[in-house]
């Protein structure tokens, strides 16, 4: 079989194209979109550390139950041309996709809570449980058709020659692999401020990532992340440790979480 340069060229500059010009015409999220000034005066939402974005009471220690709100609205997942680039554009609603993604925060807080050691997940509050208000305030889905490209890619000749550069690319881009950023609190029911926690996160950057095939996979890993480091924080605070916040590895040689 003979190799055809040209035609691998012309494959990888295509994906380099779709990669710099999703990237260039991001809509940049709005910053602080759901906190108060009094959670503000909390955090450094803009600094680079997450310590600097999470702020935990130790009065926290003297609940046992926590309900979960999960705040998000269609217009979250509005965004450029490039931003609407995917498959699930032509089968599903905004609509769809707004319901989707709230009720798999809510499962995925469930399975968390399923894992705590002193914190028990209830539906209704009667003045003695936590409030949990996770805010969604933006989402760029994943792009299947290039995410499956820019895979494949790699492999060619071409391909394997510039994969440096394309890393790099993924590397800098705010938006690679899809994105979501959120801003929680936890308040009692007279809205007391136990919590705040603001963070964004998009898709890793790996030599090969299946979750770039699909629209959704880096965002159900760091929204189940975020869920995970909740839940160990509270529990922390309960047997008297320092709360800490784990990040998803930011590059990988395979990823297929």
């Amino acid at each position: 079989m003979k190799f055809d340069s040209k035609l691998s060229l012309k494959i990888f500059l295509l994906v380099f194209l779709g990669i710099c010009i999703s990237g260039c015409r991001s809509k940049q999220i709005e910053s602080n979109i759901y906190l108060k000034e009094k959670a503000l005066s909390k955090i450094d939402p803009q600094s680079e550390s997450i310590k600097d974005r999470i702020w935990f009471d130790k009065k926290i220690k003297n609940f046992d139950k926590v309900q979960v709100n999960v705040q998000l609205t269609p217009e979250m997942i509005e965004g450029s041309f490039m931003e609407n680039v995917t498959t699930r554009e032509l089968f599903y609603s905004k609509d769809n996709d707004f319901n989707y993604v709230k009720e798999y925060v809510k499962e995925s807080f469930k399975n968390s809570f399923n894992n705590s050691r002193h914190f028990k997940l209830v539906n209704e509050n009667n003045g003695d449980s936590l409030v949990l208000n996770f805010y969604i305030t933006q989402i760029i889905r994943g792009k299947p058709v290039l995410g499956a490209i820019g895979n494949i890619s790699s492999f060619t000749p071409i391909g394997l020659i510039l994969l440096p550069i394309k890393l790099g690319v993924k590397g800098i881009s705010d938006e690679h692999g899809g994105v979501i950023a959120m801003e929680t609190t936890i308040c009692d029911s007279q809205q007391n401020l136990y919590a705040v926690i603001v963070d964004r996160q998009k898709g890793s950057v790996a030599l090969f990532n299946l979750k770039d095939f699909t629209t959704y996979g880096n965002i159900r890993t760091n929204i189940n992340q975020w869920t995970k480091n909740i839940v160990n924080a509270l529990d922390a605070i309960k047997d008297n440790y320092e709360v800490e916040f784990s990040q998803i590895d930011t590059f990988k040689f395979i990823d297929y979480e």
